[in-house]
């Protein structure tokens, strides 16, 4: 690869990132609009059933593509009669599937003891019909790196899942109100991919086991470590669902969701982009250590103070979004915010090693975890779910040790070059930790409403780790100003 297609790549992956940080912002703000409107107007145990919703939906499209999503990022030769094998496939696949949750619904509900379940799951099996109509394009948009399309796209999604979500709880259909707003999403996105694409990767009626070959063995690993990663990371959600009820359940999702926040939305933002400029790279060990450790320190430094003021402020902040009767999840949000600050740093792994070729190693990383989670989960849920969080927290740094060793085996990034990346977004957030801490603690003791409280922890938290940035790393502050707001020039 000489310098000038190295010089356009790198502009072209800082470019999805402006995008997709943008999208990012906006998306995730809108949804914490639509959480806060919602859980005024939905009760706990409408959550708790949208979850055991989730929980079916989420498993069954894990396989709705076969796994070969990745496949075609990875491999970059793939021709059209491909291309179009692979887009038929994936529509029969996921009607298909479609068509199973309509016909399993009644033993979900008899699994979680909710007899009410049934039609709202039957109704939410309509995703299974919208969503591969675009899904293939999406793919290609990404792998193409046009994040600038895929960004205002995924905004104006979420602003119709929020008017659709927003219209049916003011109408009362409940726990309807959370699958009409998926749908909604679902299908705007869905649309929106195949008219921008449709005239560039346009399918043919053409169908072959030979054109499959590859990309089907290639996403067989992928689904099957998407899959047990799938029940590792839900297997929460299915025990607390059957013996704790949706009610308890609910709360949990909500503060589960919160801290989640991070990890399923910010790391995406630099992950999506990693992938494919990682998949152009995958020879080259050298670059993919150096690339690797770029982006952990870019995870960090984003969702480090994040988290830490999330757990920090929690007694304020949950009954501030979401009302004073949701006071119960903010010690989960405080307990699991250990779970999320090291999941968000093993995030990056996932972009990795399918950029490698290397998604049997997922593979087997998620059997070892997935087994590991079931068996002390199933032990201590009938302890409450502060057990299930303090378990969940457990295992995420047990696994972190081990995916070190995976990242010294696959690109000889040695533990101590790792967390020298991590030594600057450690530190300051630590700064801005205990300085929200210390005025957090003298607040308490004043006649202020904690609305005004949270908001003036929040500004003094972002103006300490502002300043704390500038003054232990001003260059890099610069270059990340200039990545983000610079202009795009291709090099000459």
């Amino acid at each position: 690869m000489g310098a000038r297609e190295r010089g356009s790549l790198r502009l072209s992956a800082i470019h999805g990132v402006r995008w997709t940080t943008a999208s990012m912002m906006v998306v995730t703000g809108l949804g914490l609009v639509q959480l806060a409107i919602l859980t005024r107007l939905l009760s706990k145990s409408d959550f708790g059933l949208m979850s055991m919703i989730a929980i079916v939906l989420g498993f069954a499209q894990v396989f709705a593509d076969v796994g070969v999503s990745n496949a075609i990022i990875y491999r970059q030769d793939a021709n059209r009669d491909q291309l179009s094998s692979l887009y038929w496939m994936n529509v029969g696949v996921s009607v298909l599937l479609g068509a199973v949750v309509v016909l399993i619904a009644p033993l979900v509900a008899g699994y979680f003891h909710q007899p009410q379940l049934v039609q709202p799951l039957r109704v939410a099996s309509l995703l299974f019909v919208v969503t591969p109509v675009g899904q293939q394009f999406q793919v290609l948009l990404q792998k193409e790196l046009e994040f600038d399309r895929l960004a205002i796209i995924e905004i104006v999604a979420a602003v119709a899942a929020l008017g659709v979500a927003t219209a049916a709880a003011v109408a009362g259909q409940g726990v309807y109100s959370l699958v009409w707003a998926q749908l909604a999403r679902a299908t705007v996105m869905s649309l929106a991919t195949t008219m921008v694409g449709w005239h560039r990767w346009r399918p043919h009626l053409h169908l072959s086991v030979g054109d499959l070959r590859g990309f089907v063995s290639f996403g067989l690993y992928q689904m099957g470590e998407r899959s047990i990663y799938y029940w590792a990371a839900n297997i929460d959600y299915l025990l607390i669902g059957r013996y704790l009820g949706p009610a308890q359940l609910g709360v949990y999702t909500i503060a589960y969701n919160l801290v989640i926040v991070p990890v399923s939305k910010l790391n995406p933002v630099l992950t999506k982009v990693a992938f494919p400029v990682f998949a152009r790279r995958q020879e080259d060990s050298a670059a993919l250590r150096r690339g690797f450790g770029e982006l952990v320190e870019l995870v960090a430094l984003v969702t480090f103070p994040l988290l830490v003021g999330l757990g920090i402020l929690a007694p304020l902040a949950v009954p501030a979004i979401f009302g004073a009767s949701w006071q119960p999840a903010a010690l989960l949000v405080q307990i699991l915010t250990v779970m999320g600050l090291i999941k968000c740093l093993g995030n990056p792994l996932g972009a990795l090693l399918p950029a490698m070729g290397r998604a049997d190693i997922l593979f087997w990383l998620n059997v070892a975890s997935t087994t590991v989670t079931v068996a002390l989960l199933w032990a201590v849920v009938g302890r409450g779910t502060q057990a299930v969080a303090w378990a969940h927290s457990a295992i995420q740094v047990l696994f972190f040790v081990v995916e070190l060793g995976i990242l010294r085996y696959v690109v000889e990034l040695r533990p101590r070059s790792y967390f020298a990346r991590l030594a600057r977004p450690m530190l300051t957030t630590t700064l801005m930790g205990v300085s929200i801490f210390g005025m957090y603690a003298a607040m308490r003791s004043l006649d202020v409403s904690d609305g005004l409280q949270l908001a003036a922890l929040v500004l003094a938290g972002i103006a300490t780790y502002a300043a704390s940035w500038l003054l232990l790393a001003p260059s890099y502050v610069r270059g990340l100003r200039r990545m983000l707001f610079g202009r795009r020039e291709e090099p000459a």
